[in-house]
């Protein structure tokens, strides 16, 4: 994790990175937040995951247990 007040240069750090892996395997995961999930600090991964497992949006928790 990165983080700080604006302007320091995260996101030049962040570039910097993906510049040096890109030779090499791996993967990228992005994840930002949403003003309209502010109360679920995990909502992106959370997310993610759902899409990862292929889960509808309008599915209920039910459907996605089985």
């Amino acid at each position: 994790m990165v983080s700080g007040e604006a302007g320091l240069g995260k996101s030049r750090i962040a570039a910097a990175l993906a510049e040096r892996l890109q030779a090499e395997p791996h993967i990228r995961l992005r994840y930002f937040c949403s003003p309209y999930h502010r109360d679920s600090a995990l909502y992106p991964f959370i997310d993610q995951l759902g899409r990862a497992s292929g889960f509808a949006s309008d599915e209920l928790p039910a459907a996605q247990a089985r």
